[in-house]
């Protein structure tokens, strides 16, 4: 599953169904650029950018993923949950989850810091989310 949403505006909810052979699952979600973030008059890059996962502490968006065919922009990874291969920039792992199915839901709250002085106007920018089974 690949989704992408506006920047500032993350919610991931997945439907669980496990193929035999897979033991759970791992979501991931990453900015579209380590340099520019964000674009307009100026460049935010994703050092400015922070990702409170679930209501945890805000963590900056500067993690690379390269796990379980997810290959997240470098450096501009979001996310501070461990998954089952050690990587510490998920926003969601479960591990051995019931028979059938099952859904799991991550909250994703963006914020900002070291701005700087902006030039005033609009910026956009994508984050990416993905899931895959391991």
């Amino acid at each position: 599953m690949q989704r992408k949403t506006p920047l500032l505006h993350g919610y991931h909810d997945a439907e669980l169904r496990l193929a035999a052979g897979h033991t759970g699952v791992s979501a991931y979600a990453w900015l579209s650029s380590s340099t520019a973030a964000l674009s307009g008059p100026s460049s935010i890059p994703s050092t400015s950018v922070l990702a409170a996962i679930n209501g945890g502490t805000a963590t900056v968006c500067n993690g690379t993923v390269s796990n379980g065919g997810v290959t997240s922009v470098a450096s501009a990874a979001c996310g501070n949950v461990t998954d089952a291969a050690g990587s510490t920039h998920a926003i969601f792992n479960v591990t051995n989850p019931p028979a059938g199915s099952g859904n799991g839901t991550s909250t994703v709250l963006l914020s900002m810091n070291s701005l700087g002085n902006l030039t005033p106007g609009s910026f956009a920018g994508v984050i990416n989310f993905e899931a895959t089974a391991y």
